[in-house]
């Protein structure tokens, strides 16, 4: 019988042995350990992506792709960090560029805008360079290297990256018409931008669909701004397609992986006792928007003098102050009402209304504040001094008001006073906010025309004429003398005096006062951008 042959190709693999080199595992260990010192090198030299962990909010801010991006935060919790990072990334990973430039080649300029140039050179020299821009090997590489420029008095004017991109470093104090002729693809933002400059960059940034970024903490008191961070969800907010984030010290407690950072309880609750006054608080710790540098009232605190509503009992004295503004959108009429306790230790703004958008003559004035009052007993009730055909009006329609004391440091005095003795209260309602955010932020330094103070002026116009009881000023007031307590009030012979007083002022169309007669021309100049 012939012997059946297996097949060569089995035969072969049952007698073919195939050996490994004899240093196949130290060249794979080597090449291991290669792998790794080359992976530690790159996190070594590419800080702005490896040198440091990320916050959960900052690692949203660095990879969120909206056209604007807006944040504000504490001090110290690493938000010009998170920006810094986030430009230079831009500038060198061309992976990138597709996703953000999708109609475009690739980015060619980039903006970064300081308070001023001077700010940006230190920036530039003591956080820059050496915390996030790429380093030793890389700071040639092809792609990741890159040169600062420097003008004659050596401030820094250009950083320029091997990837092509142009980082040009800009400051507020420049003019818009200097911002003008220039194509950018990024704008990166550093602390509050004035609003004088924000027209042109957005302008800039349109054709080339580029991206505006920008962190701060509230200083300069603008409107815009405020409405874009703390009017989110209302018909007031600005901006509302832009991503958005308010960090706080307890954002910051655990990075992204994890494990603790530095900023503790006990760090935060010391970080808190430093700081001098509420405001303080809500900006350093907790990124809200507030501006409290040469601001008017200093006093006020949101989370102090904002109470729940309650009704107004029916012995007190019930108290109007309206300004009649400019008569147009631009600085509205306001109208305001003060409830006072019998004791003259406790008043409550509960009532009120600021006509936003509104165009407005001396009748609908009228008429929104006989609506307002139609349920009241109004004790007291002031307006503006010039508004003539105001006073006319309600003097023919038998509701004649009060002068009101012209001059504004009066006011602005009684109203600091009587909040740092926790003496007014305001109603927390969402019209009644509006005041809360004016006495938030105006500056002493804010021109009249721009000022948001119209709910703030109807409120100065009356209670620097209330009966305050100010033997009590200074003193700690406990929560019963804040709320309805039978105490020796003015006499019905004393409040008829004072009424007859105030219709004879009303009624006296042709009595001048002279006292702030230069004051008062100045102020509605101003207004009316004379």
């Amino acid at each position: 019988m012939t012997k059946k042959r297996e097949p060569l190709f089995t035969k072969q693999l049952q007698t073919t042995t195939v050996r490994a080199p004899k240093n196949f595992a130290l060249d794979a260990k080597k090449r291991e350990l290669e792998l790794i010192q080359r992976q530690e090198r790159i996190y070594h030299c590419l800080p702005h992506l490896y040198g440091y962990k990320w916050y959960g909010w900052a690692k949203a801010f660095f990879d969120n792709r909206h056209k604007v991006a807006l944040l504000t935060s504490g001090n110290q919790l690493s938000k010009s960090s998170t920006m810094i990072r986030k430009c230079i990334d831009w500038a060198t990973d061309k992976k990138k560029w597709k996703e953000l430039w999708p109609n475009h080649e690739q980015p060619r300029l980039f903006w970064y805008f300081y308070p001023s140039l001077t700010v940006a050179t230190t920036e530039v020299e003591t956080k820059w360079i050496p915390e996030f821009l790429p380093r030793e090997e890389f700071r040639d590489d092809p792609v990741y290297g890159w040169k600062i420029y420097y003008d004659k008095k050596g401030i820094v004017d250009e950083i320029h990256f091997n990837s092509g991109v142009i980082l040009q470093f800009k400051a507020y104090s420049m003019q818009a018409v200097n911002l003008q002729t220039s194509t950018v693809y990024a704008c990166f933002v550093d602390e509050e931008l004035p609003m004088t400059l924000y027209d042109e960059i957005m302008f800039r940034l349109h054709a080339t669909e580029g991206y505006f970024n920008s962190v701060f903490t509230a200083t300069l008191g603008q409107e815009f701004w405020r409405c874009c961070m703390e009017e989110i969800g209302t018909d007031q907010e600005k901006l509302p397609d832009a991503y958005k984030v308010q960090v706080s010290a307890y954002d910051c407690m655990y990075y992204i992986d994890g494990t603790p950072s530095p900023w503790t309880s006990a760090r935060i609750e010391a970080a808190k006792a430093k700081c001098q006054n509420e405001n303080e608080i809500q900006k350093r710790i907790y990124g809200k928007f507030v501006m409290d540098e040469g601001l008017k009232i200093t006093t006020f605190s949101p989370s102090r003098h904002f109470v729940k509503p309650f009704p107004i009992p029916a012995d007190w004295g019930i108290y109007a102050g309206v300004d009649i503004g400019s008569g147009g959108s631009n600085h509205p009429a306001a109208i305001c009402f003060v409830a006072l306790a019998p004791n003259a230790r406790a008043g409550y703004i509960f009532r009120g209304w600021r006509g936003d958008g509104v165009v407005t003559t001396a009748s609908d004035i009228l008429d929104k504040y006989n609506e307002l009052s139609k349920d009241l007993i109004v004790t007291m009730k002031q307006a503006d001094p010039r508004a003539v055909d105001f006073h006319n009006i309600a003097i023919r329609s038998g509701t004649p008001f009060g002068k009101a004391e012209s001059k504004h440091d009066i006011g602005e005095s009684v109203i600091g006073t009587l909040f740092k003795n926790d003496m007014l209260f305001i109603f927390d309602d969402p019209e009644l906010r509006k005041m809360g955010t004016e006495l938030s932020s105006l500056s002493n330094s804010t021109p009249k025309t721009v000022a948001k103070d119209d709910f703030y002026d109807s409120a100065r116009y009356i209670l620097p004429a209330m009966p305050w009881d100010w033997s009590i000023v200074g003193d700690k007031l406990s929560e019963k003398d804040k709320t309805s307590v039978p105490a020796p009030s003015e006499t019905e012979a004393q409040r008829q005096i004072r009424e007859r007083r105030g219709e004879r002022l009303a009624s006296d169309q042709n009595s001048q006062d002279w006292s702030d007669f230069e004051q008062e021309i100045d102020d509605w100049n101003t207004m009316y951008g004379e």
